[in-house]
């Protein structure tokens, strides 16, 4: 049986992915045990042990280590992804870090050059980067036909209090990355009250970044040059639990890291953030610090 360590308790009992992903892990579909948890507040910790029949809730992020086979990372706010990650990628174990994997470029790269001297796997980052619509609209890419624009479409609360526009940026750039591969050269974002719409440029063609569409109005599209147009809705249902099994499933087969990507998003994220505030174009090279 793998033994899971579960770091970030956010939302308690009542909400949130730390809730979500315990439940999966909980529903006796897998043959995994959850063996202890830390949350940044104690009082949320403890109604998530108790209501996930946890025994275990450390004091201290690192107190899992030797007690786990692996770890998800769920704090919401990314900032504090790095510390909670670190001594377990460190010791080789096998991460999964939620979205965004971190809210800086340099954390992003400690925790990667980490990873590869332990030998650790690092998963994670947005669920909807896996939503059908995508599969089906990447095949589009895939005939020959060049592209002229694209679309894609995500809500995102810039004053969120989980790291600003991080907590739900790496949403739509999950999508952006899947679809249109990671060769983005540069983003332009423009605000008007809390609204942000961004455009990403690739060599060849851009891509708008709609991050104020609402829930109920998330799509994906591509229009080509010989005149032909797909536009697909993105539906979310079931891919926490993909999710979720795809990292089950690197765990027991040591294949499947996501560093490369997920190192991208949060350069992306970072340029956006960096372009809002300098009201300018914003080359990838130029955030990647």
């Amino acid at each position: 049986m793998l033994k899971i360590g579960i770091l970030g308790a956010d939302g308690g009992a009542k909400n949130g992915h730390a809730l979500g992903i315990c439940k999966i892990l909980n529903s006796g579909n897998y043959d995994v045990e959850i063996v202890g948890l830390y949350g940044d507040n104690a009082e949320e910790a403890a109604a998530l042990a108790a209501s996930q029949h946890i025994d275990f809730v450390a004091a201290e992020p690192g107190e899992l280590l030797g007690k786990t086979d692996a770890v998800f990372v769920l704090q919401r706010n990314g900032n504090r992804h790095l510390a909670c990650a670190l001594p377990y990628v460190e010791a080789g174990l096998p991460v999964f870090v939620d979205k965004p994997f971190t809210c800086t470029v340099q954390d992003a790269k400690t925790l990667i050059a980490a990873a590869r001297k332990s030998g650790s796997l690092l998963c994670g980052g947005s669920y909807v980067k896996y939503a059908q619509a995508l599969t089906e609209l990447k095949q589009e890419t895939e005939k020959g036909r060049r592209i002229l624009s694209g679309y894609i479409s995500f809500p995102m609360n810039i004053n969120s209090p989980y790291g600003g526009l991080h907590f739900y940026s790496h949403h739509l750039i999950g999508e952006m990355l899947r679809l249109f591969g990671d060769d983005v050269q540069s983003v332009t974002a423009v605000q008007a009250g809390e609204q942000v719409v961004v455009t990403a440029a690739y060599r060849d063609f851009p891509v708008i970044m709609n991050y104020a569409s609402a829930y109920g109005g998330l799509h994906a599209g591509i229009y080509f040059e010989d005149g032909t147009t797909f536009m697909k809705p993105v539906e979310l249902g079931g891919l926490d639990v993909y999710q979720c099994e795809r990292f089950l499933q690197a765990v027991q087969t040591g294949e499947g890291d996501e560093s490369d990507g997920l190192l991208r998003s949060v350069i992306v994220s970072n340029a956006i953030e960096i372009s809002l505030r300098e009201n300018k174009t914003i080359l990838l090279k130029e955030a990647e610090k």
